[in-house]
């Protein structure tokens, strides 16, 4: 049995993979986000844990103008700048849509919002012009940030603490 066991392994890990992570953009995905929410916000941790959800402003401007495809591409480069703002020990999700999720281990509120001015400064920094030819657009985003187990003490309280916070942020300009 065990060796059937290790036989199904390789096909087990890549089940959960698939389960788990965005097909289009890589990161992983809300069901990560709430099934591993006790190794991503451990109460054993003497540092606390920012939790910051991203939202491109101008995403739905660009997915209109120039198609699905575009904004797919779009998704993907988000992904790929946000996960090279983030440690070793950080998580990006895909949350839904076009909303992104960063959890920041062992930081403090000062390190969540360097690590949020660093994300909307790489934003800004990206090249879409093979997206949005011949429009020059540059990226903007609305964070909000809320610290565990500061703010909040469960996955759902902590979400919608850092969701409310980015679209005040949003509709603040």
């Amino acid at each position: 049995v065990q060796e059937s066991l290790a036989e199904k392994e390789p096909w087990v890990l890549d089940l959960k993979k698939q389960l788990l992570c965005d097909k289009l953009t890589g990161l992983y995905n809300q069901v990560f986000f709430k099934e591993e929410y006790d190794m991503l916000f451990s109460r054993d941790r003497a540092a606390e844990t920012a939790l910051l959800m991203i939202k491109p402003d101008n995403f739905k401007e660009i997915n209109d103008r120039y198609g699905h495809k575009a904004g797919d591409q779009l998704l993907r480069m988000i992904a790929i700048f946000l996960q090279s703002e983030l440690g070793q020990n950080d998580f990006g999700v895909r949350f839904r849509g076009d909303e992104f999720a960063a959890v920041i281990n062992d930081t403090d509120r000062d390190g969540a919002i360097a690590h949020a001015e660093a994300i909307i400064r790489s934003y800004r920094a990206m090249d879409i012009a093979e997206i949005t030819a011949p429009d020059p657009i540059v990226i903007t985003a609305s964070i909000g940030i809320a610290m565990f187990p500061r703010h909040e003490k469960n996955s759902e309280t902590l979400v919608d603490a850092a969701l409310r916070k980015m679209y005040r942020r949003r509709t603040s300009g």
